[in-house]
């Protein structure tokens, strides 16, 4: 397919990228389709300067903020770690939170399709990145000394 501007220079259509909607007090990472029982790290740019921010309170159960990075004063880059642990629609949320007295804090919430182990392979995301395989004990028969029935 080709694209042409008015002028008649080409326009190629925008990449396929973590789409990041800050909406009030909230800032929705979706990172699009992820497999089951895989790591992944996932890099995007939230509107917000929360360089070193810790975590408010528990953190989330399947994903963490591993970096971050200033861009400017009112962008950082974040580099999450992600755990597809089984096959659902993962919506997590996570509250950073300034380490100073102001009380700042921004919630980031992510959200991923999860696709079962027999459902096929996704199209990854610009900026989604697999890191690893999360090994399986359920229903994995390799570790087990018992025989069977005779």
């Amino acid at each position: 397919m080709h694209f042409t501007a008015a002028d008649g220079e080409d326009v190629l259509p925008p990449p396929h990228q973590v789409d990041v909607v800050a909406s009030g007090d909230v800032i929705a990472i979706h990172a699009g389709f992820l497999k089951a029982l895989h790591q992944y790290r996932i890099t995007c740019r939230v509107p917000v300067a929360c360089h070193d921010w810790q975590p408010a309170e528990v953190p989330a159960l399947h994903w963490r903020v591993q970096a971050s990075r200033q861009i400017d004063d009112a962008t950082t880059e974040l580099t999450l770690q992600v755990v597809a642990h089984k096959e659902k629609l993962l919506r997590e949320k996570l509250v950073l939170k300034k380490a100073d007295a102001s009380g700042d804090s921004v919630t980031l919430e992510l959200n991923a399709r999860i696709l079962g182990k027999d459902t096929g392979t996704p199209f990854l995301r610009d900026g989604v990145h697999l890191v690893g395989v999360v090994k399986d004990d359920e229903g994995s028969e390799a570790g087990s000394d018992w025989q069977g029935f005779d």
